[in-house]
């Protein structure tokens, strides 16, 4: 599959993602203050989490940027760079725990940083899986 057939098939794919997400970020840049749903679950989807999951997405990104230039293959580095973003989320939250008065550490926050590690990693491997292919 050539470059332009490759761009051809995933045309309406990007488009109606990258629409999704327009439209999101316009919604919560209107929205004066945020809903907060009633059930405890969904309570936790706050505007506090997608900060956390944004913060180690980002983070995630940036370490699989550097992880693979020392790693024997590109796949390894990507898990490698997740495994130290949820590691050093962990820690984060222990140590707001213990050395902090004001913060404390909090599951939900842990899991929002391992889903925007998740949303990294898959997008990466994802990425890498579709290099593999076009090199075939």
């Amino acid at each position: 599959m050539n470059r332009i057939e490759y761009s051809r098939k995933y045309a309406a794919l990007r488009i109606i993602v990258f629409l999704l997400w327009l439209g999101g970020v316009l919604w919560l840049s209107l929205t004066p203050k945020l809903p907060r749903l009633s059930s405890d679950f969904f309570f936790h989807l706050s505007w506090d989490k997608m900060q956390h999951a944004g913060a180690y997405a980002l983070m995630t990104l940036l370490a699989g940027q550097v992880f693979v230039l020392f790693s024997r293959t590109p796949r390894r580095g990507w898990l490698v760079a997740a495994a130290f973003a949820i590691v050093y989320g962990g820690l984060m939250e222990i140590a707001q725990g213990l050395l902090t008065e004001v913060r404390h550490a909090q599951f939900e926050d842990m899991l929002a940083n391992v889903c925007g590690v998740g949303i990294s990693l898959t997008g990466a491997l994802v990425w890498l899986r579709l290099l593999e292919r076009r090199k075939l």
